[in-house]
């Protein structure tokens, strides 16, 4: 997981808030239903807690990155 984060450095400790972009690049084990049903649910999660924009990178796909943005979540721009 790739995050992007707007504000202070926060030296060695973790960062506070939540990041404005993420992305989750998919492993081998990341295909599947109940594997798509979860990388859903973490997306959804994410515009949940404010992120603006989730990637999907699937090297396996030729759908390469899908780009979900908060609003519009449900219709992903397409990067093959």
């Amino acid at each position: 997981m790739l995050l992007l984060y707007i504000g202070p450095d926060p030296g060695m400790k973790f960062y506070e808030g939540t990041p404005v972009f993420a992305v989750e690049v998919r492993s081998e084990n990341d295909y599947g239903p109940a594997d798509e049903a979860a990388i859903a649910d973490k997306r959804a999660d994410y515009f949940a807690a404010g992120t603006q924009v989730v990637w999907d990178v699937d090297l396996l796909s030729d759908e390469v990155i899908k780009s979900y943005r908060a609003s519009d979540p449900d219709h992903p721009r397409i990067f093959h």
